[in-house]
């Protein structure tokens, strides 16, 4: 059984030994799971071995899913603000916050 940050690509095998950490891009948070998360939209993840990704920096979003770095982190233009959920995504014809604006 693989433990949080890796998963095993082989089909019935139950070694240890057959573990592989997850990709930079990618997280696995749950023992003995098979496959690794993409990170989702608004985070990143620059190591491998991971068991969560990190959020786009406040007042920044990123569509990319499995993102490996910050800097596909994008400041929102001006106007707009980032959405309440994770997706983080701008929108328009509101005053720009934080991340965590009221206006949604």
């Amino acid at each position: 059984m693989c433990i949080r940050d890796s998963y095993n690509p082989h089909v019935g095998q139950k070694a240890k030994e057959s573990c592989v950490e997850c990709f930079a891009g990618t997280y696995n948070n749950i023992e003995g799971f098979w496959s690794c998360y993409m990170c989702p939209s608004g985070t990143y993840n620059n190591k491998s071995g991971q068991t969560s990704c990190e959020m786009c920096p406040e007042g920044t979003y990123s569509y990319n899913l499995a993102a490996i770095s910050v800097s596909t982190c994008r400041a929102c233009k001006p106007g707009t603000y980032l959405s309440l959920i994770h997706i983080c995504r701008c929108r328009r014809y509101a005053v720009c916050r934080s991340r965590w604006s009221p206006y949604h």
